[in-house]
């Protein structure tokens, strides 16, 4: 896995696999958020939660319904970035 700080270089499908990092998947309405990981076919990301919310391209990512995501937890990811007004769009495929 490769640690970002900006995903303006990297090349994203329109298909990604995403995982929100935070801390308490028990209240996911009052967690800390570290970080998110995406995949792609080539490559795995990590991007720290702080370098994320600068990264206008990733939350572009993020927000298009026409890039799918494919993740656990769908609810979980959506509550936890709206929380900083972040949005989420274009579930493929949740596994819960």
């Amino acid at each position: 896995m490769k640690k970002v700080t900006s995903f303006k270089d990297i090349e994203i499908p329109n298909q990604i696999g995403i995982a929100l990092d935070f801390d308490n998947y028990e209240d996911y309405f009052n967690s800390e958020i570290f970080g998110l990981s995406i995949s792609t076919k080539k490559d795995h990301y990590y991007i720290s939660y702080e370098d994320m919310k600068n990264d206008q391209y990733l939350l572009d990512i993020l927000a298009n319904p026409n890039i799918k995501k494919c993740c656990y937890d769908y609810k979980a990811i959506r509550v936890n970035l709206s929380k900083d007004n972040i949005d989420i769009n274009g579930l493929e495929l949740d596994v819960l």
